[in-house]
């Protein structure tokens, strides 16, 4: 079940690219936005860009998390 059904916050690590072109691509993301809006949760979206970056940003949500 996606998270918007769920009213789960999400965060989404990983891009996403064009099997026949070299670059990241977010319109497949993007595309989900207005469900996660519609839901009244938080997604963020295209947070892969880095393999460290999301590891920081999960330890920041686990210490801050009530």
């Amino acid at each position: 079940m996606p998270a918007w059904q769920q009213k789960t916050n999400y965060m989404d690590t990983a891009n996403y690219e064009p099997e026949d072109t070299a670059k990241f691509e977010y319109k497949w993301q993007w595309a989900y936005r207005e469900r996660f809006k519609e839901a009244g949760i938080t997604a963020l979206l295209g947070s892969g860009f880095d393999p460290r970056c999301h590891k920081c940003l999960f330890r920041l949500c686990a210490e801050t998390s009530v």
